[in-house]
């Protein structure tokens, strides 16, 4: 039995990443995308949120501590 095209468009792919990064991820939709022909749009968008998140929290936490020098 063949696969079916993957559906799943770069809007898609953030909305399963950041769903799975809060643990919110429904079983249904991840099925979906474990069961995905490309694999690495998913890395590749895992990284760049997790990278995002960490450069906001070094970011927020500059800002926190320049308030308390002032």
């Amino acid at each position: 039995m063949a696969k079916e095209p993957d559906k799943g468009g770069l809007l898609k792919t953030l909305q399963s990443v950041l769903a799975a990064m809060f643990g919110v991820q429904s079983e249904r939709r991840r099925r979906e995308d474990f069961s995905s022909e490309k694999p690495w749009r998913f890395i590749l968008a895992g990284l760049i949120v997790a990278a995002a998140f960490v450069i906001f929290v070094m970011l927020l936490v500059r800002w926190a501590l320049s308030l308390g020098a002032a």
